[in-house]
This record gives C-alpha cells, sequence and structure tokens, in this order.
C-alpha cells in the first residue's frame, strides 16, 4: 500500500522505513503536498468565521502595548478584524512555500553528513516526514468544528489540540517561554524522528548521523522562533 502516493501518506506513519525505502526508488511528492495545503486551507475555512479578529486584536494590544489610547487600539482593532482573515487564508500558500525551504535545507545539512541525495528526494523525504502535521489538521478540525467561536491566542498557542507543554499551562506565561514551550510538541517530535528515518534510507546516511542532524535542525528552528519572540517582546 505504501507504494502508491496515497498510501504512502498513511504508510509513513505507520511502517517508515519501508515507505522511504519505496520514497528513494520512486521519489514523488506531488501528493503528500496538494493533502497537507489542502488541509491547511481546510483549518482556515473552519477557524476564520469563528474568531472575533476586532475582540483577539484589541486583548493582544492592550496586553502587549498599554501605552497605546483607547482611540489608537480601537482603531488598530478595526484594521485588525479586517487584516486578520485575510493574513489566515494566505497560510495555505506559506506552508506550500515552506515544504520547498524545508526541502532545500534538508538537502544541504545531510550532503553535508555524507548523505547522497538530490533535491527531489529531499522534498518528497521532508514532505512525507511531516505527515504529522496534517493528523495534527485534522485533529484541530475535528476540535474546531462543534464549537461555534474560537479564542484566537488559544488556537496560536495549540491549546485546542493538547500537544505541547504550553497548552497545559494556561495564559499569562508570556510570548517567549510559550514559544518555547509549545514547540516541545508530541507532533514535532513524531516530525524529527521520521526525518531522521527518512533520510538515512533515501540519503544512504548511518541513523544516529542523521538523527543528530535532525535534531539540531529542530534546535535551531526552535531557537529561531524562541528569537524572534522575544526581539517581539522587547519592542512592546
Amino acid at each position: 500500500m505504501q507504494h502508491s502516493d496515497f498510501g504512502r501518506l498513511v504508510g509513513v506513519l505507520v511502517a517508515p522505513s519501508e515507505t522511504f525505502a519505496s520514497i528513494a526508488r520512486r521519489p514523488s511528492w506531488v501528493v503528500a503536498l496538494i493533502v497537507l495545503v489542502l488541509l491547511s486551507f481546510a483549518s482556515a475555512m473552519v477557524s476564520v468565521p469563528r474568531i472575533d479578529w476586532e475582540e483577539a486584536t484589541r486583548l493582544q494590544l492592550e496586553q502587549s502595548n498599554p501605552e497605546m489610547t483607547a482611540e489608537e487600539i480601537e482603531q488598530t482593532a478595526a484594521m485588525g478584524a479586517k487584516l486578520g482573515p485575510i493574513t489566515s487564508f494566505t497560510a495555505p500558500v506559506i506552508v506550500a512555500i515552506s515544504y520547498f525551504l524545508l526541502a532545500l535545507v534538508c538537502w544541504i545539512s545531510f550532503r553535508l553528513i555524507g548523505a547522497e541525495l538530490t533535491y527531489r528526494m529531499s522534498l518528497a523525504t521532508s514532505i512525507h516526514a511531516t505527515i504529522p502535521s496534517g493528523v495534527v489538521s485534522l485533529l484541530g478540525l475535528a476540535v474546531m468544528l462543534p464549537q461555534e467561536t474560537l479564542d484566537l491566542e488559544r488556537l496560536q498557542s495549540g491549546a485546542y489540540v493538547k500537544s505541547s507543554l504550553a497548552a497545559f499551562l494556561g495564559d499569562g506565561i508570556g510570548p517567549v517561554a510559550n514559544t518555547l514551550l509549545g514547540s516541545i510538541d508530541f507532533f514535532s517530535i513524531w516530525t524529527v524522528v521520521l526525518l531522521a528515518i527518512g533520510f538515512s534510507t533515501t540519503g544512504k546516511v548511518a541513523r544516529g548521523r542523521a538523527t543528530i542532524a535532525a535534531l539540531s535542525l529542530w534546535a535551531l528552528w526552535i531557537a529561531f522562533k524562541v528569537g524572534l519572540a522575544a526581539i517581539g517582546q522587547a519592542f512592546t
């Protein structure tokens, strides 16, 4: 089953070694990318109408910019009500672009440790390794659909699908801690494991070296996100 493009979507979760061996023989990626982008679009379709964007923007401004006047907050909140949904619907495009960038980073990184890879092989491997993000999207849809309203902050922190440490700590921990703990996530760890298995198989590199490379990329990504959160907090 894992030899077909659709079969690989399940196969990479239940039989990753066999599935990545199949990908090494035929590195296809289009179906997996389309499915992941469609799931991202579905999440936006469900969540956007359930968020009070004006109120969400107002609350964020009151917490992060206490020096703003009430009039400035209301003006910015009104703008947030218009721009918030638009920004959310661009997420699928950003998701698609991010997969090509991830494949480029992985291609360079794993080549440096001796992997025998083409960019196409890196693209097929990295996209299939991120299939757990599709699983969390499905779980999120199941949680969001019965609800009439959604809280933007809880949605961004992953509180609706309780898969990260941040989801269990509640509000008030600060953006830096929230970003750090939100990155320690079951599905992210699952993805790192699949990246290690995938690139050790398709790139013909030792599993230990592939694991160290995957963990290093994950750590760098977390550090980048935490750094951005710290900069944002410093300027608010």
